[in-house]
């Protein structure tokens, strides 16, 4: 069993698109990094203005794809394998590194939660070096918080009013029985003793990596 933070994760709600791009050219050329980002920023936004690198609704009929952009919040992780430039293997990872579904939150927390983020979550929103973020999550695996304080910035917009470690009430638990295929679940705790919690979304079944 896995679990995952939401404030440990990009929410695709409150992302800014140098978060995205920053995240993206970890684990693809700089070009699709472009692409991608402005793919999804055509793909959510209500206009008919093209990004310098995305595409319209005409550019999706003109290319005969299935889909075309919604112009709204994505609904689910998997619509990001509507973009043209998006690939299944940079979203879905493999067992040597993330995918991009291991990353991201449709909605999301707006905070960053440094104690529970993934290294390439930390390295992209906070425009840090593969060293610095490195770093980093050695000092968190250590407990050494003293010294990881000193390599923050004073203030982040990603952190939000509650500083650099303030945990979400939204978490995404991974499951797997032996050789059973994974299951994801999104849920959010409500604080209530009838019904102490609130399941978002089920995913079965799911890849991710490590569990291909």
């Amino acid at each position: 069993m896995q679990i995952q933070d939401g404030a440990g994760l990009i929410g695709l709600g409150h992302y800014e698109p140098e978060w995205m791009l920053r995240l993206l050219s970890q684990f693809c050329g700089t070009e699709q990094a472009l692409r991608i980002t402005d793919e999804l920023a055509d793909w959510v936004d209500q206009d008919h203005a093209r990004h310098r690198y995305g595409l319209e609704s005409i550019d999706y009929l003109r290319q005969r794809h299935a889909y075309l952009p919604r112009n709204i919040a994505l609904r689910s992780l998997d619509e990001l394998l509507e973009l043209p430039s998006m690939t299944p293997e940079l979203y879905n990872g493999d067992a040597e590194r993330y995918g991009l579904k291991e990353l991201l939150l449709t909605g999301g927390i707006d905070h960053l939660n440094i104690a529970t983020a993934p290294a390439p979550v930390i390295q992209a929103v906070l425009g840090l070096s593969a060293q610095q973020t490195r770093k980093i999550i050695s000092l968190r695996t250590s407990n050494n918080w003293t010294e990881l304080n000193k390599l923050l910035p004073a203030y982040h917009r990603a952190f939000g009013e509650f500083g650099a470690y303030n945990a979400s009430n939204i978490f995404r638990i991974r499951l797997r029985k032996q050789n059973d295929p994974a299951l994801t679940v999104l849920l959010r705790l409500t604080f209530n003793k009838s019904t102490p919690y609130e399941i978002l979304l089920w995913h079965y079944p799911d890849t991710y990596r490590g569990w291909i």
